[in-house]
């Protein structure tokens, strides 16, 4: 069975936090449901009381809005970037992954990770119940401007808690933050199944890794007539962006 987990985190230090806020409010609030299980997690009181004040039976994944995960106990020990998205020298995105290992912890079996801007398109009952047919990680590859291509962070199935884990691992040892948890989790799926080969993005689709039929993102990296089950929409806003004045 299919469980549906988001969450939320963040605060004022974090930039993109109110455009999170907003997308969760109108995925909340805007979209109709299917029947499926949903787990929704918010970290931090503040987060926990927006999603529940929203409607949500949210659960408290931990009761700081940005957790530290590495316990340096410095928030500010590596520069957290223009848009605070580095904190204890961790990327933020490292929540996300944090929140799909406590899924598994309370026995879920098959997730499915969305991101509040993510839409329910063709809710088909079949095509979610065919997933554990497959591998035990499906997503869809994206091509970015000028960036490698990666599986698109915003839709992942995980059927496998063991390699969660190794993602948030791998999350908690990375020091690049140009490489977000999909450039991490790409890597990590290409270690599992090809052995670490930098094999071609049509054999990820034919071992059933790329799934057209769960998720469908502009740019994808294997083009597909499919109509999915998710597609990721525009959001609500836009993160702010600005310089610094000296």
């Amino acid at each position: 069975m299919v469980t549906i987990v988001r969450a939320l985190w963040g605060d004022e230090h974090v930039a993109n936090w109110p455009k999170a806020l907003r997308d969760a409010q109108l995925s909340i609030a805007g979209q109709p449901k299917p029947p499926l299980d949903h787990l929704i997690f918010g970290y931090g009181q503040q987060n926990l009381n927006f999603l529940r004040n929203c409607g949500v039976d949210a659960v408290l994944a931990n009761k700081a809005a940005i957790v530290d995960f590495s316990g340096c106990g410095n928030r500010d020990t590596i520069d957290r970037s223009p848009y605070g998205q580095v904190n204890y020298g961790l990327s933020m995105w490292i929540h996300k992954i944090d929140s799909i290992h406590q899924a598994f912890q309370r026995g879920v079996e098959e997730v499915v990770w969305l991101d509040w801007d993510v839409i329910y398109r063709n809710p088909d009952g079949d095509v979610l119940e065919r997933l554990n047919t497959g591998p035990d990680f499906q997503g869809r590859l994206r091509s970015y401007h000028r960036s490698p291509t990666v599986y698109c962070g915003a839709c992942w199935y995980f059927r496998s808690a063991a390699l969660v884990q190794d993602i948030f691992d791998a999350m908690l040892a990375l020091r690049d933050f140009r490489r977000t948890d999909e450039y991490v989790a790409t890597e990590r799926v290409s270690r599992r199944f090809f052995d670490g080969e930098n094999s071609s993005w049509e054999r990820h689709r034919h071992a059933g890794l790329d799934n057209p039929y769960l998720f469908d993102v502009r740019s994808n990296a294997v083009p597909s007539d499919c109509q999915s089950v998710f597609y990721k929409g525009a959001g609500a806003s836009r993160t702010p962006r600005w310089r610094t004045v000296a």
